[in-house]
């Protein structure tokens, strides 16, 4: 789960950074290019109400067990209809 926090803690602060919330990402598209091999932004964005488009010079997308973790913690947060669960809003 290390690894998943992580990610989502990162993604908060590329928030913070641009003086945005949560909220603000509802219905907007963010664009990552070098992504690399981590599809983790896309996952994170959907989870926020936002589309994500990862551009890279080639094909490096891995699927790993802790995009399944961070898709669970997604599931688990539309579940809870305060949306507080895991800080998801």
């Amino acid at each position: 789960m290390d690894a998943e926090n992580y990610t989502l803690n990162e993604f908060d602060k590329l928030l913070a950074r641009a003086d945005w919330n949560r909220v603000v990402l509802e219905g907007k598209t963010i664009l990552e290019i070098g992504s690399g091999n981590s599809l983790a932004t896309a996952i994170i964005a959907y989870a926020y109400g936002a589309n994500a488009i990862l551009l890279d010079v080639g094909p490096f997308a891995k699927i790993l067990p802790s995009y399944t973790v961070l898709y669970e913690i997604y599931l688990a947060c539309v579940v809870c209809t305060l949306w507080i669960c895991h800080g998801c809003k």
